[in-house]
């Protein structure tokens, strides 16, 4: 192996001494552990290969230039304790390979803090910091990755079963000699490495220790225990060291927390997971999600600070946000994910619209590619964020904030955040499953919440980026650590009590031990918490021992607190878990000044914290430390406290900037001053009045952004107010809409059916027959299109002939409609009227959505009355406007309906638009639309031979989606791949439909699974059966190229002659009026089939399929072509023929995985190895 220069980075052929370009020395080294080359094949310390080994010396020094230079680093000195006993006991090469894996695991420990391997000596390693570059937290960084390194030491022990195998680590800060140019070995020297090993040498295992000069650098970002004054060989007078106990707090001490603050105990699994997952996306680029789950009290947040102190003394770059759930209106739609953006534009909850805007539009063009590009997403980021006037599509807005954060993040980790997920609203839990399937960027997405989100939406959890991290109950001895952290000198009887009575709830021990506090029985002593109550003059330490709740407890606590202090705490819990000065002012009547003692006392007690992230919009605000505490606060309150301080919260509010954003929350205050009052207080009509119209507002809001389920919650709640009819009608028809575009076809139904009748009662036909749109979509959706058209034809009496533009509007979605509910019925007169019908009516509407909705109609259209071209040539000016106007959901459709026409004739066309219809529909998010382009990719797929995309594809959608009618053909799809290979068919629900189509697919796999049965005879009945109600009418012929001889085959499986020609005379009348590619093939191949069955010549039609196959670039079935016609000319002697066509078939199959069909090969001729010479390809 050739050797590297380290003067010149030449390389030079092995067994050279001196460099060919410099003539530095050259020396050869261990590569995994560096010591010198002895002579030998193995190194002598480690066992590594010496064969390996490229390692160049150090370069010589020269006259011509400086070679070192005095700098001040940061030294670490590691060593492995327990190694050389546990190497006697086990074989050398699992000694070799535990090594190498500690190698590999310093220099990765090492590395993300941006520190270099100086050397390792045996089992030792010595790291340096500060050179060839310096920062000014080299020192911190060393401590960060000195305590890490401990903690990876001790999991490669437990992993190996050695759980006494353990790191001690020494580092010190000093001035070194610096070799400039040096590469590992020789970079520094001087007393700070020797002192550095004589420290390591002092610290116990498992632990990092530092000198005084380390210490006063990183103190404020690191807790440390005093070790006191040691004698160290070499050095004249003892030396004081310090233990480096944990992080606590971001780089610099910034956001450090000063009070009382339990240890991190009992989550170093979950935490390394938690790491694990963000250096894996780092490195591999895939969007993951974890999803930290735990009931209240067991330590998400303080995992997420955890967290966050790691990744911001890694030496890696990153793009971090954080955003917090609202618990207080049940989810403001996506207001997690709007914080971020604040966040991430440096915008701040108090900022006026023009500054506002001003930052919005920097930080938008700062990271977009093109002007054209910041001028489309800044609308839509002020659509988030509230501040903006348009309403967008959902698709259109989950497009726009994916791509902004792969702008913001390029080449380097996005990590999301999300505090109390278990408040997300359905819009932002839809968003983060968008993101996790669509954005091109390394995306690391983590929440931290309770279990009931997974009841609620458990696909999030079964996602394949999803990984669940569950936070149990901590053990007694893990507890009991955790106090003696909180407080020294805590008797052994105290001490069994809290454990017991913590039930391994951590935040149980907290509070308790505030509570003492409170009653001065801990008191603060040199920088920690004391028990100085040996006298129990001050609490009964027995009474620790009487069961209670977490709620008690806390109550508890708040009753020692002074009543100025309980007032501002009461206050403070309507406004919910974080709030303003501004806003307790207003509900309290006092002012700032009159304030700032109660809440200087709340903070110092622990009940309150001020939230000091510089990067939050909520900079300044104060939180309470703990949900709980605020929930328990809240219940103390009088009924007639609750009402007054609700309805004095929603008028300072309404008075905010941001009120518009915020009308949920509003209507939540006043709904819970409403729950509060009487029936008869005098204003209750007048706040249900407000509250309604605030709910409204709210569901409008959701809806500007895509969020119809957390609409539909709002409208429905609107609703229960019971408001006057004509609202009632209106309030229904919003509902209606929302619940339909929130894939929710049951409440849709109900909905729309019970707003047209409100409609027609309070004389609004315009509204009456906008309900009846949705009844009919929702029961298109359900497979009833005989009902869909019903509702259609009487929305349509309604409207007709009305001058009113929205009336139009809704008399155009109408025939849509109707058309749609007419071609699934067959009813292709009525299909085409309909269609007519609504195209001038389009045309005047000037609407670039309904416009191109309106051209996909035609086009459907125009491929039942067999005019291709026209079809395409519609479809591509569809498209042409779609993108034009950024519609991606109306893309997507016109993508998908081009494909069904394109794939027939063009494969590798069809590919295009497939591929590009994929990833639209990932941006969409659409399940219709993107079970629609699946089937026409599928066919596609299948039909070129790109099986394991088209399986791939299929089998995620499959799994991760309830079954629909459509998704039936998706299962045939499916199945045609597995049968062809020989693989079993997947159970599955098939949705019947109404549809002939849908159905027939169901029909389809039902038969092929009767067939894996072994029973041929039934399949068949089943298949002939489906042929006759989807193609019997010879009035469609939707994919009957690729449906219909799968049913033709099976009857001649069957025996069944007579019935294969019924079926192959349904194929037959499009040999002369469509001629298209893959019918040239397998029209003469089906002829050729069914002749054979009957012994008859099939060696015209075979020749001509396989011409035309050949052709057309569809394998598989050029193949099965060869295959026939192969075996057929075998049985007529007529060898030379026969066996290049088999030889090109068996190359197909064996490509394919159709193992079926290569043992059909084998059996005629089992040579592998056979010329195709003269056989078209």
């Amino acid at each position: 192996m050739p050797l590297q220069c380290g003067s010149c980075n030449a390389q030079s052929p092995d067994g050279a001494k001196f460099c060919l370009e410099c003539g530095s020395p050259l020396a050869r080294r261990c590569p995994s552990c560096g010591t010198p080359d002895a002579g030998g094949k193995f190194c002598i310390e480690c066992g590594t290969p010496m064969a390996a080994a490229a390692t160049a010396a150090a370069p010589a020094a020269t006259s011509s230039q400086p070679v070192s230079e005095r700098r001040t680093t940061t030294v670490l000195f590691g060593d492995l304790v327990s190694f050389t006993t546990l190497s006697e006991s086990r074989d050398p090469e699992e000694v070799r390979e535990l090594l190498s894996a500690y190698f590999a695991t310093a220099r990765t420990v090492v590395g993300r803090y941006g520190g270099t391997i100086e050397k390792f000596i045996g089992d030792a390693v010595m790291a340096v910091w500060g050179v060839p570059v310096s920062h000014e937290d080299d020192a911190e960084r060393a401590v960060r990755a000195g305590l890490d390194l401990v903690a990876a030491v001790a999991e490669l022990g437990e992993s190996v079963g050695a759980p006494e195998l353990a790191m001690r680590v020494g580092i010190v800060t000093g001035s070194v000699a610096v070799t400039l140019g040096a590469v590992n070995e020789g970079m520094v020297a001087g007393d700070a490495v020797n002192t550095a090993a004589r420290v390591q040498t002092a610290a116990d295992p498992g632990t990092v220790w530092v000198d005084q000069e380390t210490y006063g650098l990183t103190s404020a970002a690191v807790a440390f225990s005093d070790r006191g004054e040691h004698a160290l060989k070499g050095k004249a007078e003892p030396v004081r060291l310090f233990r480096a106990d944990a992080v606590v707090a971001a780089v610099g001490g910034a956001q450090r927390v000063d009070g009382l603050e339990a240890p991190m105990v009992g989550r170093d699994r979950e935490l390394r997971r938690v790491k694990d997952l963000f250096h894996a996306t780092q490195e591999d680029g895939r969007a993951r999600i974890a999803l930290v789950t735990g009931e209240a009290g067991l330590g998400k947040s303080r995992l997420g600070w955890e967290f966050e102190k790691y990744v911001d003394g890694l030496n890696d770059e990153f793009r971090w946000h954080r955003g917090r759930c609202l618990s207080y209106g049940d989810g403001v739609a996506f207001w997690a994910f709007a914080e971020m953006v604040r966040s991430r534009l440096g915008i701040l909850e108090g900022d006026e619209a023009g500054e506002v805007d001003r930052k919005l539009r920097a930080g938008v063009e700062a990271v977009c590619a093109t002007p054209s590009e910041a001028a489309w997403l800044t609308p839509r980021i002020a659509a988030l964020l509230g501040s903006g006037a348009g309403t967008f599509d959902r698709t259109d807005l989950f497009a726009s904030w994916t791509t902004f954060l792969e702008r913001v993040g390029g080449d380097l980790p996005v990590v999301l955040l999300f505090e109390d997920f278990q408040h997300a609203d359905t819009g932002l839990l839809d968003l983060v499953e968008h993101l996790l399937e669509t954005i091109r960027a390394r995306l690391y997405v983590l929440t931290f919440t309770r279990p009931e989100l997974l009841e609620r939406r458990p696909t999030l959890a079964a996602s394949r980026r999803a990984t669940l991290v569950d936070l149990p109950p901590l053990g007694d001895e893990a507890m009991s650590v955790l106090l003696d952290g909180l407080v020294a000198d805590l008797p052994s009887r105290a001490r069994q009590a809290l454990v017991s009575r913590a039930a391994g709830v951590p935040l149980y021990a907290v509070e308790t031990v505030r509570s003492l506090i409170d009653r001065d029985a801990v008191v603060a002593r040199e920088g920690r918490y004391v028990f100085v109550d040996h006298d129990h003059a001050r609490v009964d330490l027995d009474q620790l021992q009487a069961p209670t709740s977490l709620q008690t407890l806390i109550a508890a606590r708040l009753d020692t607190l002074t009543p100025q202090e309980r007032r501002v705490v009461q206050d403070a819990s309507v406004l919910g878990l974080t709030f303003r000065l501004s806003a307790l002012e207003a509900l309290s009547g006092l002012g700032a000044h009159e304030l700032d003692a109660p809440l200087a006392g709340l903070v110092r007690k622990g009940v309150l914290g001020t939230q000091n992230d510089p990067r939050s919009p909520e900079l300044g605000q104060y939180r309470f430390v703990q949900a709980i505490v605020r929930e328990v606060a809240y219940s103390t309150l009088a009924r007639k406290d609750r009402r007054l301080l609700h309805l004095a919260a929603a008028d300072h509010l309404e008075q905010e900037e941001a009120a518009e954003s915020l009308a949920g929350v509003i209507a939540q205050q006043l709904l819970d001053a409403l729950e509060a009052s009487s029936a008869d207080d005098p204003d209750r009509q007048v706040v249900t009045d407000r509250a309604r119209g605030l709910l409204v507002a709210a569901a409008q809001r959701a809806q500007s952004l895509g969020s119809q389920d957390e609409a539909l919650r709002q409208l429905l709640a609107a609703i229960a107010l019971h408001p006057l009819p004509e609202e009632d009608a209106r309030l229904h028809l919003l509902a209606c809409q929302a619940a339909f575009h929130a894939g929710l076809p049951g409440q849709a139904e109900e909905l729309s059916t019970r707003a047209a009748v409100l409609g027609r009662e309070v004389g609004d036909a315009s509204a009456a027959a906008s309900a009846l749109v949705y009844l009919a979509r929702t029961r298109i959706q359900q497979g009833r299109p005989r009902e869909a058209g019903q509702a259609a034809d009487e929305g349509i009496e309604l409207v007709d002939g009305t001058e009113d533009r929205a009336g139009r509007g809704v008399e155009i979605e109408l025939l849509m409609a109707r058309g749609a509910s007419s071609r699934a019925l067959g009813d292709y007169a009525q299909q085409q009227a309909a269609t007519l019908r609504l195209l001038p009516l389009a045309d005047d509407f000037r609407d670039p959505a309904l416009r191109v909705r309106a051209l996909n109609a035609l086009g459907l259209m125009l491929t039942d009355l067999r005019s291709p071209t026209a079809y395409l040539a519609v479809l591509e000016r569809a498209v042409k406007i779609a993108r034009e106007e950024r519609l991606l959901g109306e893309l997507l459709r016109s993508l998908n309906n081009m494909i069904s026409e394109t794939y027939t004739e063009d494969l590798a066309a069809a590919a295009e638009i497939a591929a590009e219809a994929v990833v639209v529909a990932r941006q969409v998010g659409e399940s219709q639309q993107t079970e629609h382009g699946l089937i026409n990719a599928g066919f596609t797929w299948w039909l070129r031979g790109d099986w394991d995309e088209a399986h791939a594809h299929l089998r995620e959608w499959l799994d991760g989606h309830e079954p629909t009618a459509m998704a039936s053909t998706l299962r045939l799809i499916q199945a045609f791949v597995l049968t062809a290979r020989g693989e079993p068919l997947p159970d599955g629900r098939l949705a019947d439909s109404e549809d002939a189509y849908e159905q027939y697919g169901a029909d389809l796999v039902t038969a092929l699974r009767v067939r894996a049965t072994g029973d041929v005879a039934t399949a068949a009945r089943l298949a002939a059966e489906a042929g006759r109600r989807q193609y019997g009418s010879l009035e469609t012929y939707e994919d009957i190229e690729v449906q219909l001889p799968v049913a033709v085959e099976l009857q001649l499986e069957a025996g069944d002659l007579t019935t294969a020609r019924e079926l192959l005379g349904m194929f037959e009348p499009l040999a002369g009026e469509r001629g298209r590619a893959i019918t040239r093939g397998e029209l003469p191949r089906l002829r050729a089939l069914v002749a054979l069955a009957a012994g008859e010549d099939p060696e015209t039609d075979l020749r001509e399929a396989e011409s035309a196959h050949a052709a057309y670039g569809a394998p598989y079935l050029l193949a099965r072509t060869r295959l026939d016609l192969g075996r057929w000319l075998l049985g007529r002697d007529r060898r030379d023929e026969a066996l290049p066509l088999l030889a090109a078939a068996r190359e197909v199959f064996a490509r394919l995985g159709a193992h079926p069909s290569l043992a059909d090969v084998d059996a005629l001729d089992p040579a592998p190895a056979l010329t195709t010479t003269g056989v078209g390809a």
